[in-house]
């Protein structure tokens, strides 16, 4: 039998002891896994879209009782794994309180702190993990992409929700379906910020996400020094970018549209909460926004609404 996704790109960092725990699900259920939540002291968690489960040597329980709990050692094991037994070159990753994987799934970690000025400089003594695990899906944006897409026109829009309700695979599939000749009549290029290595997943100089054609990818550098570089510098006509979420970030995203760009963007929280962010003074950035949930999976679209006034 073919091996699934996470048992290729997922289960390879984790030891024997866990590995074992996923044994007990096939592959349609492994496909739907979205979070794997590790801490020490605690039976494993699992999470297919908005369910959550423990994981134990007989399955998917809701009940803790006789569960495998992780140790030290478990903990120690990945975090070995994810930084190929360097952690010292990790450490500007660690500081940042994530490390992306190839294939753009991203692994947070949390631990003991060790700060100096009031600066973050590394993590020791990790005692939770968490491994998010990115998923393509075609056709995710395809509920409002006409609302976006208008008359040939492209509408600046934010893309807003709660963490893990995919917008990093909505703006993906946004990206896919402006390359989408058949769809927009006419040759669009996009350029796509990924700060956090997950919109693009580029490894060894290659995107692991189906981007599109046409579009290309910045890695690894703020959105506030980003945007304006590939605005002079690649004229993009849309720019896309996942987890806006800095003064500085939108104040980028202005001088974009008002060079000519347009902007499509993703911001976390809700709709009653990013308005005075979104909106920094007199600068009314975004035409569209669109609220997603997990209430019926990641990527439930629960408005789309005129403007960024929400």
């Amino acid at each position: 039998m073919e091996e699934s996704k996470v048992q290729r790109e997922i289960l390879i960092y984790f030891p024997e002891t866990i590995r074992k725990l996923f044994s007990t699900l096939d592959n349609d259920r492994l496909d739907k896994l979205s979070e794997i939540r590790i801490v020490h002291g605690s039976p494993l968690i699992v999470i297919f879209e908005n369910q959550r489960f423990y994981l134990g040597s007989c399955g998917l329980s809701k009940s803790t009782n006789n569960l495998y709990t992780i140790t030290v050692d478990d903990i120690k094991a990945i975090v070995e794994l994810v930084t190929k037994s360097s952690i010292y070159i990790y450490e500007k990753y660690i500081t940042k309180g994530f490390i992306t994987l190839p294939g753009g799934h991203r692994v947070g970690l949390a631990g003991n702190c060790i700060v100096n000025d009031d600066k973050l400089c590394g993590v020791k003594e990790f005692n939770s993990l968490v491994f998010r695990i990115s998923h393509e899906i075609v056709g995710a944006s395809e509920i409002f992409f006409d609302d976006i897409f208008c008359r040939g026109q492209v509408k600046n829009t934010v893309i807003i929700s709660p963490p893990g309700c995919g917008k990093t695979t909505v703006l993906r599939d946004l990206a896919r379906s402006f390359n989408d000749y058949n769809k927009v009549k006419k040759i669009i290029i996009c350029a796509l910020i990924d700060e956090r290595y997950e919109l693009a997943a580029v490894y060894n100089g290659k995107s692991t996400m189906d981007i599109g054609a046409n579009n290309f990818t910045i890695s690894g550098c703020k959105k506030s020094v980003a945007i304006p570089i590939v605005v002079r510098s690649m004229s993009p006509d849309i720019i896309i970018a996942d987890e806006m979420c800095t003064y500085d970030d939108f104040e980028a995203a202005f001088f974009a549209k008002q060079s000519g760009c347009k902007i499509i963007a993703s911001v976390h929280g809700l709709n009653e909460t990013v308005n005075e962010l979104v909106n920094s003074g007199h600068k009314n950035i975004f035409d569209k926004s669109v609220v997603l949930s997990n209430r019926n999976g990641p990527g439930t679209v629960e408005k789309i609404l005129e403007g960024s006034c929400i």
